[in-house]
């Protein structure tokens, strides 16, 4: 049964859930100003990288001009298109030969908890 509270004890346990209302909210802000801080980091590198790079030849500009000319794109887009479709096959593959294993197994141990029954599997 529940009995009723001193005066002094829902005192003391209004302090306690106010501490730790102010440490929720806390951890709330600092997990906020973490997120902030770092996408503001990452964009000011950014920033630093393309001030650095501005003006001068780099290996980068000769990779933009190999893949934006026209014949290495398609070469490219054809060569990432063919290992796609092949992996996602040998996936499938997979996928169907673990399935048949599974299956098999379930069988097996319905049979062996009752032989009587007839199997989910078939």
């Amino acid at each position: 049964m529940a009995r009723n509270k001193s005066k002094a004890e829902l005192e003391a346990e209004n302090r306690f859930l106010r501490k730790g209302d102010r440490v929720v909210s806390f951890t709330a802000i600092f997990t906020q100003l973490v997120k902030t801080g770092g996408l503001v980091a990452i964009a000011y590198m950014g920033y630093l990288s393309i001030a650095a790079l501005s003006g001068k030849s780099t290996k980068a500009n000769i990779l933009v001009s190999l893949l934006g000319d026209m014949r290495s794109s398609q070469t490219l887009s054809w060569v990432l298109t063919a290992g796609s479709v092949s992996y996602g096959a040998a996936q499938a593959k997979l996928r169907k030969r673990a399935e048949k294993r599974l299956g098999d197994r379930v069988k097996e141990l319905e049979q062996v908890i009752d032989s009587g029954r007839s199997s989910s599997r078939e």
